[in-house]
């Protein structure tokens, strides 16, 4: 008998009628779960060029959602082998239909297919991260014309960010699907084909399957039936242990019935929230999810009016209210400097004390308590249109206010949280006492498709400038910092009287945006009477003179705004429900996602709720409380909430003196010269500190950890306390000394409340993650935290998965090792000896080729057998020394350093390391990092600046890296194997 499969109608992804065995002639859907197998070949990388196939698909396996049974197809690839039948109708799905029973068949035409031509049978699969499947479950013309689609976006387009998705927009509109120029017959009926894909891979943020169908509450049976070996040698796996195979490969396809679990998570959710009658179905990623759940609340207080009294309906309520702050909206604006507001900055990322590269002592590794989640709850969200202070774009005759004037003349109307502002330093000025509290922006060339920070992880164009543009911190200049209530109470309570002066003055405003204090209301009834009453009216006059013609425009815009705490609208529900359900619970960790995922959602430019002002006081106010923690604690690196610092070395006030925002500016380099203004001492002022490394079990990893317990000596006596005393020892003796140090800012004094209404100081709480005896620290966040045995290793853009190494060997290369940890073994080196450091060996880097990587480097892959989902390979070779560890003086001393680094590194496979190479081949690294900090904080405008090339033996520096050949070699055979040229940089 023929299973029910097809249905009649959907909405989004629930199909609300009866499936039917078939639609007999009629428009349909079919909901079909949808994985693959597959394995990567071996090949001889001397030989590489011979193995141009990079893998080969074992199986797609299939389940119609409405059904239970799966069915599993062998890819032609493997017909030599198949013990499943082969699929060859060209789309596997066809050969699932021919498999249930239905006569069915696939062909391709050539002519243009009208629109209502033919009924529709359109094919929703779903898959987790379907990038992985969608190449491997067609073949033939069919499978290029997936490809093409993909390789060319225009009105249809497979484009891949966080998930896959398929759309087009041939019609009126956007639709989400693409429409194939394919023809099934089904049951001697003709139908047009569509593919919607429904990809479940971000549903929970960056999850697992496993996880995902966890977090759900769907407990999976089979998915470790394999080890991780055996799962990268699924082709024996599917030989050898057939069994365990198939009941494995169709252990994926249960991502339907985890998508209507969490929707009945997501329900009691709503329902905790009092929000049960604003629900919607989750989306397919997590911040969207959130961001309907916002805008529940945001409705939900608009509940009590008539939407028909007001005149407003639902989308217009946010339309009107929402708006006009967020990012999509702003970033329009590029003939104005409005578009500067629609950036919002990240986290403090910052390397306090570049030359300090190994430390043995009390380490301790602190943290702002929920740092984000906090910011949320100290924020108010406007309801409302702000005012905006712009000027005509790059015009050279713009008369920007400074600092000074703009608070005299605006500062009554500044809401604290509800202001930000872009400044710069007067052209060519140069700061005469540095700072390192504001962070600098140099726009992308495109403002209008700036993507924002939440929305970059997994897109492979992230961190491009020309994208997202170059965030740093220069001491002596300011480019289009962004400034805003912590700022001014920094300027005021710790900026010294000249410094502050001299900001003051020579800070242009070159743009701000702002919700009045003047327009605020008090309830959401004198919102919408102010906007439905407003009678303003905006104007534009031209007075012609000669030379003199002025431009005047008037803009009367209805402006009156209503503040809600982002805390008592939704975070604050969101905290204490999860309280109530058991850790590791499915609704646990979905609260948990939902707290994480907000501060994305205020930033994101999909959203209509989102708020650039908010997300930017957010992150200013974390900022601001790093810097304070950073300079307080005499951290190392600042990463975003938290640092790792020195419990015995903090830094103390000289007597009589403050410490400053001028005189904390390179305070290390000051230290190491000898300088007695800033003692350093153990925290709480006590005489010695100690750490007592203890095993303790911890019950959710089920396994025994290193932890530090302190031991502290004061008077002659010595206290040992336990790692709970020792965590809240940390934790309030640190917030104490921070107050100490620095007076009157909000962020540390201003009385607030936790989320059970107990009253406390300051607007955050800290959070000791660790103690640890010895650490190296190198770039901005890359360091190794080590207690007895137990390493914490962190290094941005490297794998801590094992690589294998190669070494050119006349012109072979041989295999080295196959369990080469690049990252963790630099940082080993640095932290046993930064003095004699061994080069980094050549190896291959793994990684999936995602979709925008394959089409934006097309010409590079056009010969390559490799397409989207398959597991590529490069050559590498690690960078010892990056330049984002120091922080330079202005814009461009930073930009000409990075040119010359640059140019070595293209020429010699390295840069300034080449310099600080002994006899033996080994890296003075602290040398380097030295001599390199030394010449930047002098104002050097590049390494080789003054030196005299033509002096005798100059030349003899300049020497590739040892590894240069083999990676060369390397990348060569590569190239060969992948169908490009690697070309040499011989300038």
């Amino acid at each position: 008998m023929i299973p029910p499969i097809f249905h009649l109608s959907k909405q989004d992804y629930i199909y609300p009628d009866t499936p039917v065995v078939d639609p007999k002639g009629q428009s349909a859907y079919l909901p079909i779960e949808i994985d693959t197998e597959f394995f990567h070949l071996d090949y001889d990388i001397n030989q590489a060029g011979q193995f141009k196939r990079v893998q080969k698909t074992l199986t797609n396996q299939l389940r119609a959602i409405a059904v239970d049974k799966a069915l599993i197809f062998a890819h032609p690839d493997i017909s030599d082998i198949a013990r499943h039948p082969v699929f060859r109708s060209g789309f596997s799905v066809v050969d699932y239909l021919q498999a249930l029973g239905h006569n069915a068949s696939l062909r391709r035409v050539n002519s243009p297919i009208g629109r209502n031509e033919y009924p529709v049978l359109m094919i929703d699969l779903y898959g987790f991260f379907l990038v992985a499947e969608l190449f491997r479950i067609f073949i033939g013309a069919f499978l290029d014309d997936i490809k093409d689609i993909t390789l060319h976006p225009g009105k249809q387009s497979i484009d891949q960010g966080r998930r896959t998705i398929a759309s087009n927009t041939l019609h009126k509109g956007y639709s989400p699907w693409i429409e194939l120029p394919w023809i099934l017959t089904l049951n001697n009926y003709e139908y047009r084909v569509c593919i919607s894909l429904f990809d479940t891979c971000a549903v929970h943020g960056n999850s697992s399957y496993k996880n995902f169908c966890t977090n759900s509450g769907l407990k999976l049976d089979y998915k470790d039936l394999f080890t991780e070996a055996e799962k990268a040698d699924m082709c024996r796996m599917y030989i050898e242990r057939p069994i365990a195979f198939d009941l494995y490969s169709i252990g994926d396809l249960w991502n339907y019935k985890a998508l209507l679990m969490n929707a009945e998570n997501f329900k009691l959710i709503y329902k905790s929230l009092g929000l049960e009658n604003y629900f919607t179905p989750p989306r397919l990623t997590m911040g969207a999810t959130v961001a309907n759940m916002i805008e529940a609340s945001i409705l939900k207080m608009f509940a009590h009016h008539s939407y028909i009294e007001t005149g407003y309906t639902k989308s217009a309520i946010i339309k009107e209210f929402c708006s006009y702050s967020t990012a999509s909206w702003l970033k329009k604006k590029t003939t104005t400097t409005t578009c500067y507001n629609s950036k919002v900055d990240g986290g403090r990322c910052r390397n306090n004390r570049p030359t300090d590269v190994r430390i043995n002592g009390v380490i301790c590794d602190t943290d702002i308590s929920g740092c984000y989640g906090e910011g949320l709850r100290a924020q108010l969200y406007p309801l409302g249109k702000p005012v905006v202070l712009e000027y005509p774009i790059h015009s050279p005759i713009n008369d920007y206010k400074t600092l000074r004037q703009f608070l005299k003349k605006y500062g009554k109307e500044l809401v604290p949280g509800l202001w930000q502002a872009r400044v710069s330093t007067r052209d060519g000025y140069v700061l005469k006492y540095p700072q390192d509290f504001i962070v600098s922006w140099i726009p992308p060339k495109d403002i209008s498709k700036m993507i924002t920070d939440s929305e970059a992880p997994g897109a492979e164009e992230w961190w491009n400038e020309d994208n997202v543009g170059l965030t740093k911190i220069f001491t002596n200049e300011v480019h289009l910092g962004l400034i805003q209530h912590d700022f001014i109470q920094w300027l005021d309570e710790i900026a010294t009287s000249r410094q502050r002066k001299e900001l003051l003055d020579n800070l242009m405003v070159v743009t701000a945006l702002f919700y009045p204090k003047s327009e605020r209301v008090d309830n959401i009834e004198q919102l919408v009477k102010c906007h439905q009453t407003h009678t303003g009216k905006n104007t534009a006059t031209i007075k012609a003179q000669k030379r003199k013609t002025t431009e005047i425009m008037t803009r009367q815009e209805c402006h009156a705004w209503y503040g809600v705490n982002v805390g008592e609208m939704l975070v604050n529900h969101l905290l204490i429900e999860r309280k109530r359900h058991p850790k590791e619970s499915p609704l646990n960790t979905l609260y948990k996602l939902c707290i994480n995922t907000a501060y994305g959602d205020f930033v994101s430019q999909f959203f209509k709720i989102s708020n650039v002002c908010v997300g930017n006081n957010i992150t200013a106010r974390a900022r601001a409380l790093a810097w304070y923690m950073e300079k307080g604690l005499h951290g190392f690196q600042t990463i975003t909430d938290g640092c790792a610092f020195d419990l015995n070395k903090v830094l103390f006030p000289e007597q009589n003196k403050l410490i400053t925002g001028e005189n904390t500016v390179n305070i290390y380099a000051k230290i190491e010269e000898g300088s007695r203004h800033f003692p350093l001492k153990p925290l709480a002022n006590i005489d010695y500190i100690d750490t007592l490394p203890l095993t303790i079990h911890n019950e959710q990893k089920q396994k025994d950890e290193w932890k530090g317990c302190l031991v502290l000596y004061h008077t002659e006596k010595s206290t040992f306390l336990s790692f709970k005393e020792t965590q809240k020892w940390l934790d309030t003796k640190v917030a104490e000394h921070l107050r100490n140090l620095f007076p009157n800012v909000d962020v540390l004094h201003k009385v607030t409340k936790d989320v059970y209404q107990n009253e406390r100081i300051g607007q955050f709480e800290f959070e000791a993650k660790g103690i640890y005896n010895s650490a190296a620290f190198h770039g901005t966040a890359n360091y190794v935290l080590s207690i007895e045995t137990q390493n914490k290793v962190r290094m941005r853009s490297y794998t801590p998965k094992e690589h294998t190494s190669f070494e050119l060997a006349a012109d072979d290369l041989q295999v080295l090792r196959e369990d080469y940890h690049p990252s963790d073994e630099f940082l080993a080196m640095l932290q046993e000896n930064p003095q004699r450091v061994k080069r980094s060996e050549v190896y291959l880097n793994c990684k999936i080729l995602k979709i925008r990587d394959w089409r934006r480097n097309y010409t590079s892959w056009q010969y390559s057998e490799a397409f989207p989902g398959c597991t590529v390979e490069n050559a590498a070779l690690l960078r010892e020394l990056s330049l984002s560890q120091f922080t330079f003086q202005t814009h461009e001393q930073y930009k000409t350093w990075t040119k010359e680094a640059d140019t070595l590194h293209r020429r010699y496979g390295q840069s300034y390391e080449m310099f600080f190479v002994d006899d033996d081949g080994y890296l003075n690294y602290q040398r380097l990092v030295n001599e390199i900090d030394a010449a930047i904080r002098t104002g050097k405008m590049s390494f080789l600046d003054g030196v005299d090339k033509r002096q005798s033996n100059f030349y003899r520096h300049y020497q590739p890296h040892p590894r240069l050949s083999a990676l060369e070699a390397a990348q060569l055979r590569l190239g060969e194997r992948n169908g490009y040229v690697v070309e040499k940089d011989l300038k």
